[in-house]
């Protein structure tokens, strides 16, 4: 009697802390949605707050603005490379599924999990050749020509970027093909706002 109360008391402990992983899981999720679009929309939106500001001040009161270009190219270079994880997220990146979906069941599901390991992979081997590449940015402390900013931050947004790719790569990969039950939705109603 007492083994089988014991067994009964690991069981649920065993459901409970796979429960707590997956809330964790989806706490994470929500967190770097939100972490993402808040980035995304300040970039963008900072972004055309300075080229609305570079056209009056060049066209209208015909003063120069020297920063105003610079300053929204490298916001809009930000924004990219974040929203990009954004995409993996919501599986919104191109692909061709076609052939994938016309071959018989198992070999359709093992022609999508190499292609979420390829993929997966990709993200993780440029996330580390942006490593390397921002620091020998570092290392030259070469600065934008108008702002004077060290280009090695400038930089840092793609390593951001492709690093949160590799992240939600590794996270929807676990969530569609090792899971037991889909935790992650990808609803179109669903805001992280």
């Amino acid at each position: 009697m007492r083994d089988r109360f014991n067994g009964n008391t690991k069981k649920a402990q065993n459901e409970a802390d796979k429960i707590n992983r997956y809330r964790r899981l989806v706490m994470a999720d929500r967190a770097l949605s939100r972490a993402e679009s808040f980035i995304t929309i300040v970039c963008f939106a900072l972004m055309c707050v300075f080229v609305i500001a570079g056209i009056v001040m060049r066209f209208i009161l015909k003063i120069p603005n020297q920063y105003g270009e610079e300053a929204s190219r490298y916001l809009m270079i930000c924004g990219i490379f974040i929203g990009v994880s954004i995409g993996v997220r919501q599986k919104a990146h191109l692909g061709v599924t076609i052939v994938a979906e016309k071959l018989p069941g198992k070999l359709s599901k093992t022609v999508f999990v190499a292609a979420g390991i390829i993929t997966t992979l990709g993200y993780l081997v440029l996330t580390f050749y942006a490593f390397r590449f921002v620091r020998m940015m570092y290392g030259f402390g070469q600065t934008s020509p108008a702002m004077n900013v060290p280009m090695y931050l400038i930089y840092s947004a793609i390593l951001a970027g492709l690093f949160l790719s590799s992240v939600r790569s590794v996270m929807m990969f676990w969530n569609d093909y090792i899971a037991a039950e889909k935790i992650l939705t990808q609803s179109k109603e669903e805001s992280p706002w």
